[in-house]
């Protein structure tokens, strides 16, 4: 099986210590529930990039 989906990604500039850089993306659905995920934040950990926090707010 192969699945495929297009997203926008906009960095919000801004920065949160705790969290990271905050993204709004337009696109993403939780594929359990099926709802639109819009707000990342992504943080440096190291040599790596992970995402922090995910939610739905505006």
């Amino acid at each position: 099986m192969v699945s495929a989906f297009t997203l926008s990604i906009s960095n919000m500039n801004q920065y949160d210590k705790n969290y990271g850089y905050l993204y709004d993306v337009k696109g993403y659905k939780d594929w359990s529930t099926g709802e639109e995920i819009g707000t990342f934040y992504i943080k440096k950990v190291g040599p790596f990039w992970s995402v922090s926090s995910v939610g739905s707010a505006p």
